[in-house]
């Protein structure tokens, strides 16, 4: 490689490190990165080798989005720079983007995942179909509106009021796509109905709410645009038999084709716990 007073060019410094000779000029202009040595007769600029190092962490913060003036005050005025304390500052940005891209490849696998389990059974409104469901703990409050005109909104609100805790459980409603939504307990002596939201196993044992737990087993099911909760008992009248007592829940599903406006719900009921 061709060297001029054993420095290189700003063209041979670009092709080594892949970084564009633009780049390389406005980090001189910030002074995050000046130029071992400027020819004073050509003004052309030339490199130390080492300075191929700092070149390749400050692309590496380019990637990580942390703002290139922020590094120079890792450079003092006698260009000594302060690698530990860039590398340690790199690493704090790095390791906030990669839990943040771990979250969203959650949530992305979570959706996935609920959309290919949505596609095994009968996808025709008013079809009752049954499905194995787990063990799930709820958050429960009561609700005392309709369920018909209950604004989406106003629902996912009141569901992250029961999720946020000290410890931050309200991420798991998102980035893991717990259920939310009503259920309805029927009982000889009265109807009770509550919004709730689902809780991981380890928060529920650790908050301060009411908490519901919901076995797991066969569940009957039934797909609609619209609320069907407070006609669960004559929908599923047939296959009570003698039971008078039994819970409801209802709650959106993701399908393939997901109609932001009008979600398609799924009401249940429990027919064997497990």
């Amino acid at each position: 490689m061709a060297r001029k007073n054993n420095f290189l060019s700003i063209g041979e410094v670009a092709n080594y490190t892949n970084a564009s000779t633009d780049s390389l000029r406005y980090y001189e202009e910030i002074k995050l990165l000046e130029p071992a040595y400027i020819d004073p007769d050509t003004k052309y600029r030339y490199y130390s080798f080492e300075q191929i190092y700092l070149i390749e962490i400050i692309k590496l913060c380019v990637e990580l989005n942390i703002p290139l003036k922020d590094l120079t005050k890792f450079i003092a005025k006698d260009k000594t720079v302060d690698y530990h304390g860039l590398l340690i500052y790199g690493k704090e940005i790095a390791d906030k983007k990669l839990k943040s891209l771990k979250r969203g490849m959650t949530f992305i696998n979570a959706i996935e995942k609920k959309i290919l389990l949505t596609e095994k059974y009968p996808q025709e409104y008013g079809q009752i179909y049954s499905r194995a469901i787990p063990k799930k703990y709820f958050g429960i409050t009561a609700w005392q509106k309709s369920f018909t005109n209950a604004e989406p909104f106003e629902v996912i609100k009141a569901s992250q009021d029961l999720y946020y805790y000290e410890d931050n459980y309200g991420e798991w409603l998102y980035y893991e796509m717990l259920e939310h939504g009503f259920l309805c307990q029927y009982s000889p002596e009265a109807t009770k109905y509550y919004m709730f939201a689902e809780l991981p196993k380890h928060a529920a044992e650790n908050v301060k709410k009411d908490i519901l737990v919901i076995p797991g087993g066969t569940y009957l099911c039934i797909k609609g645009e619209e609320s069907q909760l407070e006609r669960a008992l004559q929908i599923f009248s047939e296959y009570l038999g003698d039971w008078d007592s039994f819970i409801a829940i209802e709650t959106d599903i993701f399908t393939s084709k997901f109609n932001i406006d009008r979600p398609t719900r799924e009401l249940r009921i429990l027919v064997h716990g497990a």
